[in-house]
């Protein structure tokens, strides 16, 4: 994956994210998880561009 390519998933991730309006319980679940574990992680990444 490019840098280009890269940085549209986190864009499409976030997005998606910011759009639920009710949540399930599996959805928080897994907002936490791109919170709190993988997003540290994409901005050590060497592609990622800060939008």
């Amino acid at each position: 994956m490019n840098k280009e390519q890269f940085n549209q998933s986190v864009r499409l991730i976030r997005d998606y994210i910011a759009k639920q309006e009710n949540p399930t319980e599996w959805q928080k679940m897994a907002q936490m998880v791109w919170t709190e574990i993988a997003e540290p992680y994409i901005i050590q990444d060497e592609r990622y561009q800060q939008s």
